[in-house]
């Protein structure tokens, strides 16, 4: 009821903050069923431990970037928390058998076995987030509540709202939105030279994020946790902020709310695109995007639909294309872009969907680890239950350009039928850990059909009507309705 209160009503020193209060709306009304959680949420019984994933979304994976530090938070009675991050190698226990990881990772990473900082291979991130707890568990034997995945986007939006934060008050180091990539890389290059680097180069991750965590708790600015409030609820819908919990009645809650993370098919059309960096750096950086979806229902009863996802690698240097682990002669991390990209890519459709040719490169084994040709053995088996998948492997050289083209019988079964009234829904999907992707969307009807509806960005031609944007958020729908003429 909310929207219905008159805001130039209010006196004028109350208008802002009731505008402030519009994007915690959501929580504010699920609060009856929240505050009977909070308890076991914030540690008021015992204390509730979180696994905390820094990801990289320089090098992207199915559940977000790259795991590069794994930490825990502990929460005792709401605000006493202690916080502890590290590199997500030291996170390794060389005394156990771990199981094996996904197969891609062992035909193309030669990895023999499954640590936790690649468990979040899986593209839906609550299937990620156990599977990362679970081999964190069997590294350190340490139990968890939840998961709580980030990556730098919410480093950034977080100093937005925070404003300046001392990282090194004996030197006064301040860190704010606008420096804190600069401060990262720096940091992670420094002391190249020393022996203790290998095991050093993240100690930023610790030190910065124990900062901000000081400065929230000591932060008694309503507004300033309103507007904390507000984004991070926008990190979590546009992929860059995951959550997952244990207990069942906090994570139904999640999926309540739209804020659980998770990929499924519902009906209709679908469309999920995930590339996974397989190369050993940090290429995702710079790559460039963009997807293009033609949907031709000329003939009802056999639709087709022609997927093509185009790539730019943009750095302006020749490099050879040697597929290993190595920071170079001169250690820097802007240099892990100036590589070629490795990547074993996986597009997620209607489990109805069949897949029936696709124009993707051959790859010589002298560009992989195994020496092993890829001759274009594509995977079909999805492991997302409920989808259809399709995967694969690329390698795209510096200052060069890529296509995949994938070729679909649709089924029939995708479209509505009443009164008349043919009805079609797409949903695409956006991979964890990426700013954006472009999409350009066309569908084509038989002659003598008519739309009735559309979205409102939809363009008409003559034959076809056509969409063109940027998918910022986890996901975007789109419905059509049409009949005959």
């Amino acid at each position: 009821q909310h929207t219905k209160i008159d805001i130039t009503a209010l006196p004028l020193r109350f208008q802002d903050d009731f505008q402030m209060l519009e994007p915690a709306v959501p929580i504010i009304a699920a609060s009856t069923k929240i505050l009977p959680l909070l308890p076991e949420l914030v540690g008021m019984e015992q204390p509730a431990d979180y696994l905390l994933l820094a990801l990289n979304h320089d090098e992207l994976r199915g559940g977000g970037g790259f795991i590069t530090a794994i930490g825990t938070a502990t929460i005792n009675s709401l605000i006493d928390i202690n916080f502890e991050m590290q590199d997500s190698y030291q996170v390794d226990n060389s005394s156990i058998a771990y199981p094996l990881p996904p197969q891609p990772m062992q035909d193309y990473m030669l990895a023999g076995i499954w640590v936790p900082r690649d468990g979040n291979w899986s593209a839906d991130f609550p299937t990620s987030a156990t599977a990362v707890q679970s081999l964190f568990e069997l590294s350190t034997n340490q139990k968890t509540n939840g998961v709580v995945a980030f990556d730098q986007t919410v480093v950034q939006k977080y100093l937005d709202v925070m404003g300046p934060i001392n990282v090194d008050p004996s030197q006064e180091l301040w860190v704010n939105s606008e420096n804190v990539l600069e401060y990262m890389y720096e940091s992670w290059g420094q002391a190249s030279e020393s022996e203790n680097w290998w095991s050093n180069r993240k100690d930023f991750v610790g030190i910065l994020g124990k900062a901000m965590l000081q400065n929230l708790i000591n932060t008694r600015d309503f507004k300033k946790l309103i507007s904390l409030m507000k984004v991070s609820r926008d990190l979590v819908q546009t992929g860059h902020l995951m959550v997952y919990f244990n207990a069942p009645a906090l994570q139904s809650l999640l999926v309540e709310m739209g804020l659980d993370s998770s990929v499924q098919y519902q009906s209709g059309d679908m469309l999920y695109w995930v590339d996974s960096n397989i190369g050993f750096n940090k290429v995702d950086a710079v790559i460039l995007r963009k997807m293009i979806y033609e949907v031709d229902m000329t003939d009802l009863d056999h639709p087709k639909a022609h997927l093509t996802m185009e790539y730019e690698h943009p750095i302006p240097v020749e490099i050879p294309c040697v597929h290993e682990a190595t920071y170079g002669k001169e250690i820097a991390y802007t240099n892990m872009f100036q590589r070629c990209y490795w990547d074993y890519w996986r597009v997620y459709t209607a489990p109805s969907t069949q897949l029936m040719k696709a124009n993707v490169q051959f790859i010589p084994g002298d560009f992989l680890l195994s020496g092993n040709d890829w001759r274009i053995k594509l995977d079909l088996e999805s492991d997302l239950p409920g989808t259809g998948m399709v995967g694969g492997l690329q390698v795209i050289s510096t200052n060069s350009t890529s296509k995949i083209d994938l070729y679909f019988d649709l089924s029939p079964e995708i479209l509505t039928y009443q009164s008349g009234i043919i009805g079609y829904q797409l949903t695409i999907h956006k991979q964890f850990g990426l700013k954006q992707i472009p999409i350009n969307f066309v569908l084509k009807l038989p002659y003598e059909y008519q739309f009735i509806s559309m979205p409102e960005e939809t363009k008409l031609n003559s034959e076809s009507v056509e969409i063109a944007f940027p998918l910022i958020r986890n996901s975007a729908i789109f419905e059509f309705t049409f009949t005959r003429n």
